[in-house]
């Protein structure tokens, strides 16, 4: 709902980088206060995991499908829009694949300090 709001006034590039920032940031800050967190009252790790919802909701999430119709050619703009939707689906599932063996392997901080790489 914030995203519908802001395109006119950011425009969904400019919406799209802040919201990778933002959740690399906050991977991040996860990654390496996850032992402390654990520890801590619940709420800071909740607000913060939620802070990461909204921003993957706010920027990639909204503008992965207002981007390739304003890029690609109307005549093509449809196919491109397929195979960018394809080539993110194949993304998510090589992500998700791998989230596992890497946590149990590394452990959560470091699936998290990939995902900042990611972002």
């Amino acid at each position: 709902f914030v995203a519908v709001l802001l395109m006119d006034s950011l425009g969904p590039k400019l919406i799209q980088m802040q919201g990778f920032l933002v959740c690399g940031i906050l991977y991040l800050t996860l990654a390496h206060y996850f032992d402390h967190l654990k520890t801590t009252p619940r709420p800071l790790l909740v607000v913060l995991y939620a802070l990461t919802f909204f921003f993957s909701n706010f920027g990639p999430k909204c503008t992965t499908f207002i981007l390739p119709s304003q890029i690609f050619p109307v005549e093509i703009g449809t196919t491109f829009n397929g195979m960018s939707a394809a080539m993110g689906n194949l993304g998510g599932l090589v992500g998700a694949t791998w989230v596992d063996p890497i946590n149990e392997m590394l452990g959560i901080a470091q699936v998290l300090r990939y995902c900042a790489i990611a972002s």
